[in-house]
């Protein structure tokens, strides 16, 4: 967190840890005034998707596409 701080980083996101998981990433970035902005997608369960939101800071990262990155035709209705 050192390293963030004194960048200055204001958020972070580290999309390969999951809400049950986050609770000491989340206690250290706000110990160093960091935003932890946690993932959501549009499969995501509703009361998942609600915990997600309540839990992340600054704003929510919503993926907006199921599957790898590249061109698409269309994008999920709940997007």
């Amino acid at each position: 967190m050192a390293v963030l701080t004194a960048a200055p980083a204001v958020g972070l996101v580290v999309p390969d840890v999951p809400l049950e998981e986050n609770e000491i990433l989340r206690m250290e970035s706000s110990k160093n005034n960091i935003e932890l902005v946690l993932l959501t997608t549009p499969t995501t369960p509703t009361d998942r998707m609600k915990s997600i939101v309540s839990a992340s800071e600054g704003f929510v990262y919503l993926v907006s596409s199921v599957g790898v990155t590249g061109t698409r035709i269309d994008v999920s209705a709940r997007v």
